[in-house]
């Protein structure tokens, strides 16, 4: 995680702060940690919606942000590394009328709203993923994109086992730098 919070002070927009926070998270993780932006930024070409758990900064947040869907959701059981960058997520999505949220919640206590992609990067465990895709995939409508799915092995498990059991499929597995996993129904 990048603890610089005074990124957000040094940011006259959201677009400035998303590039400094993918520079910050490049210069400690490497390039490669960033292509699961990529990955969001692809799939929301086909999206209206977002949602996201495990907003941290806001990094990932602001790359769908920042492809003006109509509504974007974000959740984390504690929003303090976010809150410094709170007024550019609010600003830019009354500017381009973007319904957007930022909640603190846990996210197995939080019901979401039906949404085109949602986004897991909360805690790291079997059990915790298998739990908030059995909560929170009834109300997607297209994909699921999971972080962490290299670095964090037991995440892909749950995957595959959710999978093997629902009509979700895993469409794509990047292994670069930490990973991540994409389903699609």
């Amino acid at each position: 995680m990048i603890s610089d919070l005074s990124l957000a002070d040094a940011s006259a927009t959201l677009t400035d702060y998303y590039r400094r926070l993918c520079v910050a998270q490049a210069e400690a993780h490497g390039w490669g940690y960033l292509a699961v932006h990529d990955e969001i930024k692809r799939l929301m070409r086909e999206c209206d919606s977002y949602t996201e758990l495990g907003v941290n900064q806001g990094a990932t947040l602001a790359a769908a942000v920042l492809c003006r869907p109509e509504a974007v959701r974000g959740y984390d059981i504690a929003l303090d590394n976010y809150r410094p960058a709170r007024h550019l997520f609010q600003n830019y999505a009354a500017h381009f009328d973007i319904d957007f949220m930022a909640a603190q919640a846990d996210s197995l206590a939080c019901d979401i709203a039906a949404v085109d992609l949602l986004y897991i990067d909360t805690i790291h465990r079997r059990d915790h993923l298998t739990a908030e895709l059995e909560r929170h995939a009834p109300n997607v409508k297209k994909y699921i994109v999971c972080h962490d799915t290299k670095s964090a092995i037991e995440l892909r498990a749950a995957i595959k086992d959710f999978s093997n059991r629902t009509e979700w499929r895993v469409v794509k597995h990047c292994d670069e730098n930490t990973g991540y996993t994409t389903l699609a129904r």
